[in-house]
């Protein structure tokens, strides 16, 4: 019925009219919601209409009241019963639906004033949505109805909504709230190891080997997985092992199941069924995951078929075969040889083979033809191999073949080597041996290495034989021949010289006495060396034997008979025609006696040689030259040696007297038997020749004269022509007087005794005389008054001294001005003028130059320069003239141009400083007014001073200067503070600037400086003890106060740099000290610190979240002066940590060391530590409990994942757990500085703070496990007649391992209500406290509970039946029992 319009009203009230099942956690705003959204309301708004929006509005509307729900009535007497269940009738209050049943919504309709349109389905308990619906036309039918729907996909939750039937938006009646489950998809079946990773791929190394505890944990992508099976372990691929099986190990219903698998490799496929709630009939989904276990990727044998073989050219081709094993690869393998067995060394001879091994092995074997010998190892790989497999090595031995010496000649008594080299072969060796067994070695085989034959004496040809051998039966034998011959070598005598024959070509016996040599006698001594030499043989051309002949066996001697060059050898032979010569020609020099040529070069005089010409004596020892008398040859000389060439004889006999005919003069040979003479001619014999050995003529450097040189030799007297007359022989004269260019031609004549003369002429032309001035001079335009000096060239053929000239108007006369002559003697020259010298008022290219004399003549060169006016001086100009002191100017000023001197003016008071000469360029006036301006005029002064002739000139020229000002000092008075101030110096306050700013005034000193130049703060001041007086100096480091407002620094020199001059108002303060955290929040952090300055203005903070903070970092804020404390808010704090899972998985409880264990997945990242925290009520109740305090256990590298474990759980109870992830708060450093005007303190208060810690929650539940098991009666029925009560007998349910408490229901299933069905319950003896059924009764632990039920026969009922269930649980372990309940009418059934 409707809710009271008056009076009192409950909280009961409401649930009971909503049709509650519980009067539990009622909301009076969500009873407010579901009244206005789904009821008949009453007058809430107060305008005396009930029902009214305004009314709904109102009710649900903050704040609340119970008063507000009066007149309300969400049932009605229309239809009511709502139940809903499957579309087979199943109730489902108890459990709920599964996403996207087929459901129906029961109701009863008790009469037809509502309808016959019905709407049916579930709305969210939070706020009465619809979540699922159905409408249906039921007609006029009454009674129990049925209307089918489909149940909504929404999130799983308990108490998610509740079963509603509706005609209208306000005409409802409502069944009980009911949970919702998901419905379970995407199954996951995963193979993990011990630690929890996944291992669905295993790899073994061989077959039969045992993969111990693989753990299969299953898992649902939607929905909450409440249990699960196994329902299938099959082999899909068998490998080497066999049949590959898995046997259980341990078993979880929830959890994980351990098993060992065996016969690997292969492929065993597990097959899972999930199981959701409410049952595994309503909501199951299947999954299946393949165990793969492979071999690992190897080469587990390689090798070659023998390891020793031959190269190709010897076995043949494919003479290596290599075999390799393969497992754990579906792709290639390489397999091949290789020079190294180097793993990483993968490039190889080699062929690729394709291979599918994973499961089953294989044997690969490859042919492999390997021409070069060596050492070869086997290599494979499969590709994705980052090294090669290699193998045992194989030895591929060469084929035989070795290089021996060839045929070799030796002398006997030598020695030769034979020796092997190249030699190729396995194993492989020479042996050399020789004819007569000369020599032999064995076992050869490195290069160069052999044998030596020795010979000796015996001359042969010799045979050498090569065996060589190898392994593997191979060899070779080959041979070479040994000629040793016989040596001969022949001694000759003389070894050396010239030798001659015993004959000369006149036929003449060769004596040393006519010839000067004697034949030359030979001895040959010949050396043989050869055992076996039968045979000499001597060959020798013109030769006599004096001892011995041509086949002697010894010494022979003997001469050549002739000249010329003779073939001469010995020839020695024996045994297999071994032979051996020497040879040893000789050269035999022909003799000839003669005279060659020769004759007389000139006639004979006294005292004087003969000198022949041509001459040459062969062979000849005694000779004579013979000049005719007349009558006979007279010896003039005698020779006795052999001559040749040219030849000088001192003369002797007649040629000491004059002999003036003519007579014959030879050569003759006084040995030979030949008559061998050579006429030289006829010759006088005079006196000697006069010669003249030098006569010259040479024009001399004087204008008219020629110089004259005579030598001669044996002259007796010389003259010479022109009127010069006798000379002496040897002379030199100067001949003067001629006319300037005339040619004159001298003759010399001198005579000996013989009145012989001899003449020789010499020609010379007195100078022509030539002048020239050939350039302009070096300078070609100056001005007057110029100094300095410039060149100017000159040229002239003779030495007479003439005037080189400068000058205006110059002629080859004697016109013009003259300005300066110089004498020049030299025939050229540069002479150097000075161009001061330069005068005159004639202004131009006016400037010439002349030469010469009146002998020579003159030469001008004219207007060869220009000659300017010097100009007016440049006007001087005011250069920073400046006042000097109060009563004192100086004068600074830039010199006038070409100015010589200055004058300055002072205008205003009519004087002027006299003549400043140049270089100066300043002037001070004295005893002028202070502060007061004057006119001032600089005059320029150019004086130039000419030297003409060195005779001093001087010209002036006046510019006048323009007018400018300049004042004496201002001085301005200061009055400064100090510590001490003196009346010269004193000391300031402090290096602080703080201090000085607040220090005493009681000590102070008035100073000067002076303002017209300086500005205290924008130059440097100088301060002074008064005006122009001297400086007054300050201790240079400590601040006086200047004035009233500034502070500044004043050195030793009284001197204040505009930088030290600081305003009080822009003084550093001192710096703050002493930061501290007050407190942290989240987002903020309040500071405090000290403040130690009296004259901030402010404070400024300064924040840095990565290090140190200074006055470079961000501002955080500022805080008025005297402020000590700032919160600094806002500020952005670590991202809290995220958590990927926590529960579901391989989360399960499970039983340790006898006591309950729950196990919850734990998966986070960005982490510090968390804590665990549950209750066992709900999610919606406080977590009271801590599991796991704070911890960092299991977080690495700011992530975790893995099981956290709550052993000593009370088995059957549902925990409620929130895991919070704590991140620690984000560090924050500062810097406090004091601030006055713009200028901060030098340092500044620091230190640094976290924010508060930032945490993530989540939440999970997990049933503890138990060991609990009940077991109930069978289902049972009950019969009852009208008035009368059935009551059951005693049914026992027998609990092992109970614990805690245990429940006991009793509510109907299906059918129809009966009246007033009871139940009772107890622990032992028989239960009498019977409770209406939907109750339930809890009982402590026990082994057993006895449970009766009742209910009473109603007429109205009669023939109806209803199935109520007896539930009992412990440790959340149930059993049911099923009771059918019958009514009968008083007749029976």
């Amino acid at each position: 019925m409707a809710l009271p319009t008056s009076g009192p009203i409950h909280m009961g009230a409401l649930a009971d009219n909503n049709s509650s099942a519980s009067r539990q956690d009622l909301v009076l705003s969500t009873l407010a919601n579901q009244f206005a959204s789904g009821s008949q309301v009453g007058d809430v708004d107060g305008n005396s209409t009930a029902n009214q929006t305004a009314d709904r509005d109102a009710l649900k509307a903050s704040p609340f009241g119970l008063s507000e729900f009066r007149g309300s009535n969400i049932p009605n007497a229309s239809f009511d019963s709502v139940e809903p269940q499957l579309v087979d009738g199943t109730d489902v209050t108890s459990n709920g639906y599964v996403d996207g049943e087929s459901a129906r919504i029961e109701f009863e309709r008790n009469n037809t004033d509502l309808g016959p349109s019905f709407t049916v389905g579930v709305k969210a308990v939070s706020n009465n949505a619809i979540l699922a619906s159905s409408t249906a036309n039921i007609g006029s039918s009454t009674g129990t109805q049925e209307i089918n729907f489909t149940a909504p996909t929404t999130a799983e939750a308990d108490d998610k909504y509740y079963a509603f039937v509706s005609t209208g938006t306000f005409e409802n009646a409502i069944g009980a709230t009911i949970n919702h489950f998901t419905a379970l998809a995407s199954g996951v079946t995963r193979l993990k190891n011990a630690a929890g990773s996944v291992v669905e791929e295993v790899f073994v190394s061989q077959s039969g080997e045992t993969i111990d505890n693989p753990v299969v944990s299953t898992s649902v992508n939607t929905g909450t997985q409440v249990s699960k099976s196994i329902t299938g372990k099959s082999a899909t691929l068998n490998g080497d092992g066999g049949a590959i099986a898995a046997t259980l190990v341990s078993e979880s219903n929830s959890g994980n199941t351990t098993y060992s698998i065996s016969n690997v490799p292969g492929i065993l496929r597990f097959q899972t069924s999930h199981v959701g709630n409410p049952s595994k009939a309503r909501n199951e989904t299947t999954s299946q995951r393949d165990f793969d276990v492979r071999y690992a990727q190897q080469i587990v044998s390689l090798q070659a078929s023998d390891t020793t073989v031959n190269v190709s050219a010897v076995d043949g081709s494919n003479n290596v075969t290599i075999t390799c094993t393969s497992r754990g690869r579906d792709g290639n393998v390489t397999i091949g040889h290789d020079t190294n067995n180097t793993p990483s060394d993968k490039t190889f001879t080699s062929t690729v083979v394709g291979v599918a091994t994973h499961y089953v092995q294989e044997a690969i074997s490859q042919n492999f033809t390997i021409s070069s010998a060596g050492t070869y190892h086997p290599k494979a790989f499969h590709d994705g191999d980052s090294v090669a497999y290699v193998g045992s090595s194989i030895i591929v031995a060469p084929q035989l073949s070795f290089s021996k010496s060839g045929n070799q000649t030796i002398n006997v008594n030598t020695t030769q080597a034979f020796t092997i080299s190249s030699l190729v072969g396995n194993n492989g060796s020479v042996d050399i041996s020789s004819e007569d067994n000369i020599g032999s070695a064995n076992n050869l085989t490195s290069d160069g290495s052999g044998a030596t034959m020795t010979p000796g004496a015996k001359n042969k040809v010799y045979t050498i034989t090569f065996d060589g051998s190898a392994d593997y039966s191979q060899t070779l034998s080959q041979t070479s021949t040994l000629t040793v011959n016989p040596t001969v070598s022949v001694s000759v005598s003389p070894g050396s010289g010239t030798h001659y024959p015993t004959t000369d070509t006149h036929g003449d016996s060769i004596a040393s006495g006519t010839h000067g040599i004697t034949a030359t006698t030979f001895t040959f001594s010949p050396t043989v060396v050869g055992d076996n030499v039968t045979t000499y043989s001597y060959s020798i051309t013109n030769f006599s034997f004096t001892s011995g002949n041509s086949s002697t066996q010894g010494n022979v001697s003997g001469k050549y008979t002739s000249g010329g060059t003779k073939a001469t050898s010995l020839t020695v032979s024996g045994t297999d025609s071994t032979s051996a010569t020497d040879t040893f020609n000789q050269t035999i020099t022909a003799v000839t006696k003669a005279f060659t040529g020769g004759s007389l070069t000139s006639v004979l005089r006294v005292g004087g040689t003969i000198t022949l010409s041509g001459v040459g004596a062969n062979f000849i020892q005694n000779m004579r030259i013979q000049r005719s008398d007349g009558s006979s040859f007279v010896n003039i000389t005698g020779i006795t040696t052999d001559i040749s060439g040219a030849v000088s004889i001192s003369a002797l006999g007649s040629m000491d007297a004059r002999d003036a005919t003519a007579r014959e003069v030879r050569l003759i040979d006084t040995d030979s038997s030949a008559t061998i003479v050579r006429s030289l001619g006829n010759a006088a014999i005079l006196a000697p020749l006069p010669v003249i050995d030098t006569f010259s003529a040479a024009t001399g450097n004087i204008l008219g004269e020629i110089d004259l040189t005579i030598n001669t030799t044996n002259a007796s007297a010389a003259s010479v022509n022109q009127s010069v007359g006798s000379v002496s022989v040897d002379d030199t004269v100067a001949v003067t007087g001629i006319n300037n260019n005339t040619s004159v031609t001298f003759t010399l004549t001198a005579s000996n005794e013989e009145s012989e003369t001899v003449t020789a002429t010499a020609s010379a032309t007195t100078i022509n005389p030539s002048l020239t001035i050939p350039n302009n001079p070096s300078l070609t335009s100056w001005t007057k008054g110029d100094t300095g000096n410039f060149t100017i060239e000159y040229t002239k053929n003779f030495d007479d001294t003439v005037a080189l000239q400068m000058g205006v108007g110059l002629d080859t006369g004697t016109g013009g001005t003259v300005y300066q002559s110089i004498d020049v003697s030299a025939q050229s020259g540069t002479i150097t003028f000075d161009r001061n010298q330069m005068h005159g008022t004639t202004f131009g290219t006016v400037i010439d130059f002349r030469i010469g004399n009146s002998t020579s003549g003159k030469v001008v060169r004219d207007n060869t320069a220009t000659f300017s006016d010097f100009s007016a001086p440049g006007q001087a100009s005011n250069n920073s003239s400046v006042g000097a002191s109060g009563t004192s100017i100086n004068i600074n000023f830039t010199a006038g141009s070409n100015a010589t001197k200055h004058i300055v003016y002072n205008v205003t008071e009519g004087t002027n400083s006299g003549d400043i000469a140049m270089p100066g360029t300043s002037h001070t006036f004295t005893g002028l007014s202070t502060g007061t301006t004057y006119t001032f005029r600089v005059d320029s002064i150019r004086v130039v001073t000419t030297t003409p002739n060195g005779s001093s000139t001087s010209t002036t020229k006046t510019t006048t200067g323009a007018e400018f000002t300049v004042a004496t000092f201002t001085w301005q008075a200061v009055t400064v503070y100090g510590s001490s101030m003196g009346s010269t110096s004193g000391v300031g306050f402090s290096t602080v600037q703080e201090t000085a700013v607040l220090g005493s005034t009681s000590t102070s000193r008035t100073l000067y400086y002076r303002s017209d130049i300086s500005t205290p703060g924008s130059n440097t001041v100088s301060w002074k003890r008064g005006i122009d007086q001297g400086a007054w100096a300050g201790d240079g480091s400590k601040y006086f106060r200047i004035g009233g407002s500034h502070i500044g620094i004043i050195d030793g020199s009284g001197e204040m740099d505009a930088g030290q001059y600081i305003a009080n108002a822009q003084a550093i303060p001192i710096s703050p000290t002493s930061w501290s955290a007050t407190s942290t929040g989240a987002s903020n952090i309040e500071m405090s610190w000290t403040d130690n300055s009296g004259i901030e203005d402010e404070f400024i903070i300064y924040r840095n979240d990565s290090g140190a903070a200074d006055s470079g970092d961000s501002e955080a804020g500022d805080v008025p002066q005297n402020n000590t404390a700032f919160d600094d808010t806002s500020l952005s704090n670590n991202s809290a940590p995220t958590i990927n899972g926590f529960g579901g998985g391989s989360s399960d409880s499970v039983v340790i060391g006898g006591s309950s264990t729950n196990r919850i997945l734990f998966n986070a990242s960005g982490i510090d530590s968390y804590t665990l925290r549950f209750n066992t009520t709900n999610h919606s109740t406080a977590y009271s409990s801590t599991a796991i305090s704070n911890t960092t256990s299991g977080i690495s590298s700011n992530s975790i994942n893995q099981l956290l474990l709550h052993s000593g759980v009370t088995g059957g109870t549902t925990y409620y757990y929130q895991i919070e992830a704590i991140k620690g708060g984000k560090t924050y450093y500062y810097a406090v500085y004091a601030k006055n005007g713009s200028t901060l303190s030098t340092s500044a208060a620091t230190g640094n703070a976290n924010l508060a810690n930032v945490s993530s929650t989540a939440t999970a539940t997990q049933l503890a496990v138990s060991n609990t098991s009940i077991s109930g009666p069978a289902d049972y029925d009950q019969t009852a007649s009208d008035g009368a009560t059935n009551t059951s007998s005693n049914k026992t349910f027998s609990i092992t391992n109970a614990s805690g408490n245990t429940t006991v229901t009793f509510a109907k299933v299906s059918g129809t209500t009966q009246d007033t069905p009871q139940f009772a319950a107890v622990t032992s003896g028989t239960p009498s406290s019977f409770v209406n059924s939907g109750n339930t009764i809890t009982l402590s632990a026990s082994s057993s509970v006895i449970v009766r039920t009742r209910f009473d026969g109603n007429d109205s009922l009669a023939g109806n039946s209803g199935v109520y269930r007896i539930t009992v649980t412990n440790n959340s372990i149930s059993d049911t029992v099923d009771v059918e309940m019958v009514t009968f009418d008083e007749g029976g059934p």
